[in-house]
């Protein structure tokens, strides 16, 4: 049987590095890589139409999981052209690409629980808060034009590449017994990045189109996240102060209840997630 070729866009990235790795190690893949950075497969500008269609019919791949973004939401507010050039156009240029060419590729698209604002949110459930979520949106109803699973998620875990994820600031500034403040009303509920790369080929094999939450079965405040994991690495009395989010006077606004209702893609797939407390523990 022929492998599936598998093209990841941002593969050098934080969640690309990771799944890279997890996907090479499954003899049904032969994975190829896009990223600026050496070693890749590709290296083409793809908010560039014509790079991207010469990028498409070269890979000749089954499956593209697009894991580019830009995730700065300040950056995102201040440089709405580089986020639109990041987080939509290239989601754009492979549609079209799809559909011109009459391309036989199935589309992974990874969001973000940014797009929601209510505790057990469902794919319907939208409030856009910040330009990153409205970019990051606009992607996903791009994709549904094609053959494409979109997965709103969100991450944690220890990185493979050179940027460091939320746990692995956490862990080091506790290690540098460093003060530290977390929000005791923003709630989230991500995967371990190990948990988030088995789901994501969990849908290669079982592709279903449509748009999906991916997330842990429930949630913690940043504060309680920051204390379990604190505990977990053994920390004793670690200085994590709870803070409420409008004590901190940021200026671009954030969602502040991003707990998703996970129940589709338990459904669809025929999995049960795991607790957050629970994906805590592989850190």
């Amino acid at each position: 049987m022929a492998k599936k070729r598998i093209l990841i866009l941002g593969a050098r990235g934080l969640l690309g590095t990771v799944l890279t790795k997890k996907l090479s190690q499954n003899s049904l893949f032969s994975v190829l890589t896009h990223s600026h950075t050496a070693g890749a497969d590709f290296k083409n500008d793809l908010s560039d139409f014509a790079s991207t269609n010469e990028m498409l019919l070269t890979a000749k791949a089954d499956i593209c999981i697009n894991l580019l973004a830009l995730t700065d939401v300040n950056l995102c507010e201040t440089d709405k052209e580089k986020a639109q050039k990041l987080n939509v156009i290239p989601v754009k240029n492979i549609v079209k690409s799809v559909l011109t060419q009459k391309l036989d590729l199935k589309l992974i698209q990874i969001s973000t629980d940014h797009v929601y604002d209510q505790k057990d949110a469902t794919e319907t459930d939208i409030k856009l808060v910040n330009y990153y979520a409205i970019t990051k949106y606009l992607a996903d109803e791009f994709s549904q034009l094609i053959d494409a699973v979109v997965l709103r998620t969100n991450f944690f875990g220890q990185s493979l590449s050179s940027k460091a994820s939320f746990s692995d600031w956490i862990i080091s500034s506790l290690n540098e017994k460093k003060s530290l403040k977390g929000f005791s009303d923003v709630f989230f509920s991500p995967l371990h990045m190990e948990t988030l790369a088995g789901e994501i080929e969990r849908v290669i094999l079982n592709f279903n189109p449509g748009i999906y939450n991916l997330g842990s079965r429930d949630g913690l405040s940043k504060y309680e996240f920051m204390q379990a994991l604190g505990a977990h690495k053994g920390f004793v009395n670690p200085d994590i102060t709870a803070i409420k989010y409008e004590s901190a006077n940021i200026p671009i606004p954030r969602p502040l209840e991003m707990r998703m209702n996970v129940a589709k893609y338990e459904r669809t797939f025929k999995v049960e997630l795991p607790t957050l407390l629970e994906e805590i523990k592989k850190c």
